[in-house]
């Protein structure tokens, strides 16, 4: 079991692992004996990695794909699930003007 009592009043944590899909951190800030700052970063190696020619295949996958609803770009969501299942998704839509159409969060 773990025992918090002996847990520092202040005190900052760092954790980091390799995992086959990239790397992986942890941070924690703890004041009063509660965390009050947590953060997480993968790495995004493994999203976008490119070829010789500079080529990344996830973000080919999505160049053109259309999407029905940019409320709910269910196509690009697909897109990126089925070629990285364990990535978050954050998806911002322009148009073809490069203006801000939409964006959806998934996690």
């Amino acid at each position: 079991m773990w025992d918090p009592a002996p847990l520092a009043a202040e005190a900052r944590g760092v954790g980091m692992s390799e995992a086959p899909r990239g790397a992986l951190a942890h941070w924690i800030v703890i004041k009063d004996r509660r965390s009050t700052t947590t953060s997480c970063g993968a790495s995004t190696w493994n999203a976008s990695p490119r070829d010789g020619q500079g080529r990344c295949p996830l973000r080919a996958a999505l160049i053109g794909t259309p999407v029905a609803n940019a409320e709910q770009p269910l196509e690009i969501i697909r897109t990126i699930h089925f070629l990285r299942p364990v990535h978050c998704v954050r998806v911002h839509l322009h148009d073809e003007r490069g203006r801000h159409v939409h964006q959806v969060r998934v996690f």
